[in-house]
């Protein structure tokens, strides 16, 4: 099997667990999220005086922090609507002993598939390696071959990490501009697949009830589309 028809593998495998309807509800949520974000720091038209006081480059990391906070508190509650499953820690295999890892950022499973999310500002970024990032990328050994596994190990075989990457938009705090579900190598040096997420939820089949489309901040220029429980390592605004 080449890595094309793994890849394409993997995506299947990815829709079979997660639910449709829980990422169109996550992708609306997270529009809101970043626009509350955004005023929460910089005020709005109808409410100058709510703007706190700080130069542009200070306030618009302030808006990061208070956004990387609301993404996760809808990201919780959505995962919870659609009846996924907290994971505070994960089993893992390494060198042939059994261990178990703490979660800090917030994961929630469906059926095999371990879901958590992260920001990044060029397409082509992976997420950033925190601590638990790297104990949720470990699930997905096997997947790729090299000098000591053949790789030939199924998705649904055990538990597997996807994450949902959200483009932040360089012209709009305020703004999401692209996002994208994918898999990452265990070693977060690569992504295993990482599909546009109007491809991803069209994959599910034409027999879905479609709901409307998110829609995203076009740019300008460039090609960009359409509880607390963590350390202190795993909290920020995800850059």
């Amino acid at each position: 099997m080449t890595e094309d028809e793994k890849a394409e593998q993997f995506v299947r495998e990815a829709r079979n667990q997660v639910p449709r309807e829980f990422v169109v509800d996550f992708l609306e949520a997270a529009e809101d999220a970043a626009k509350m974000a955004k005023q929460v720091v910089w005020g709005g038209a109808d409410e100058p005086a709510r703007r706190i006081n700080l130069s542009g480059r200070r306030a618009n990391r302030a808006t990061g922090l208070v956004r990387f906070q609301y993404l996760d508190e809808v990201f919780e509650a959505t995962a919870l609507r659609h009846r996924g499953e907290l994971v505070s820690r994960i089993e893992l295999e390494l060198d042939g002993k059994e261990r178990i890892d703490p979660v800090f950022l917030t994961t929630v499973r469906f059926g095999n598939a371990l879901v958590g999310f992260a920001s990044h500002r060029e397409q082509d970024d992976l997420p950033v390696a925190n601590q638990s990032r790297k104990a949720l990328a470990r699930l997905n050994a096997g997947l790729t071959r090299d000098l000591f596994r053949p790789g030939d190990q199924d998705f649904t075989e055990s538990e597997r990490f996807v994450v949902l990457m959200l483009q932040r938009d360089r012209y709009d705090v305020g703004r999401i501009a692209r996002v994208s579900v994918a898999m990452v190598s265990a070693d977060l040096q690569k992504y295993l697949f990482k599909e546009e997420v109007t491809e991803f939820l069209s994959g599910y089949g034409a027999d879905l009830q479609p709901k409307p489309a998110v829609r995203l901040k076009k740019p300008d220029a460039g090609f960009r589309d359409a509880k607390k429980r963590g350390s202190q390592s795993d909290t920020g605004t995800d850059s």
